[in-house]
């Protein structure tokens, strides 16, 4: 995975935090290192019940508003939530 900065686990960590039973994996072009638009944003699927609080959940994103990644961007996160 590309991921320098260890961001996927600061990710993962905001969400296990918030939901102490979800999963949460990483795919898409970070995980594979391929992409078609040479830009890499973390996405990440959330598994959570179905009671889950998905406001919450959603502040993920903007705890990572003003980090850049390894390549000097602003980082951008995607999340799928399935349950």
């Amino acid at each position: 995975m590309l991921d320098k900065f260890n961001i996927f686990q600061e990710i993962k960590a905001e969400a296990l935090k918030i939901m102490p039973d979800c999963e949460v994996y990483a795919f898409g072009s970070r995980t594979t290192g391929k992409s078609r638009s040479g830009l890499f944003d973390f996405d990440v699927m959330i598994y959570v019940d179905a009671k889950s609080n998905y406001f919450e959940l959603n502040k993920i994103k903007t705890k990572f508003v003003n980090r850049i990644d390894e390549f000097d961007r602003p980082i951008k996160i995607d999340i799928i939530f399935a349950n």
